[in-house]
């Protein structure tokens, strides 16, 4: 069976590019950590130590801070099927809005602000699902491949 391989060129050299990829899973470390101490957001245990540990994709991490300002989130779970260990993870599972299942009504809001996002942090999933394994069903958001390094740089 044929498989698709999926290669980033990058102009700047190998050198810069791993340099890059470093810094950026430093500031998604840092960014996953204080994504914790925030008062409005909580999430699963695997959940907390994927953000703790920085394997939270940036769009995600930017995403959810931006909700969390005005909404109490439960984060569920984050995943990216098929993906490679050490790509991000790039979707969210969101179980509970300001302590209520999502729903249509709940997410308005949600869908409109991540509608206005430029190209590069507008993701290509928001929709409410109910995965098998869970009774309620869930909001999720997911964003495409590949994750863009430097996004919570300044």
């Amino acid at each position: 069976m044929a498989g698709i391989e999926v290669r980033r060129v990058t102009p700047e050299g190998v050198r810069r590019f791993a340099r890059d990829l470093a810094r950026d899973a430093a500031d998604r470390r840092r960014a996953g950590r204080e994504l914790l101490g925030h008062p409005r957001l909580a999430a699963a245990p695997d959940a907390t130590r994927q953000l703790a540990a920085g394997e939270v994709d940036a769009r995600l991490l930017s995403a959810l801070a931006a909700i969390a300002a005005t909404h109490r989130l439960y984060v569920r779970a984050f995943g990216d099927a098929g993906a490679d260990p050490g790509v991000p993870l790039r979707s969210v599972e969101i179980s509970s809005i300001d302590d209520h299942k999502p729903s249509k009504t709940k997410i308005s809001g949600i869908i409109r602000f991540l509608d206005a996002q430029e190209s590069r942090f507008h993701p290509i999933e928001v929709k409410l699902a109910q995965p098998s394994d869970v009774a309620s069903t869930i909001l999720r958001i997911r964003y495409s491949a590949p994750s863009p390094t430097g996004s919570l740089s300044s």
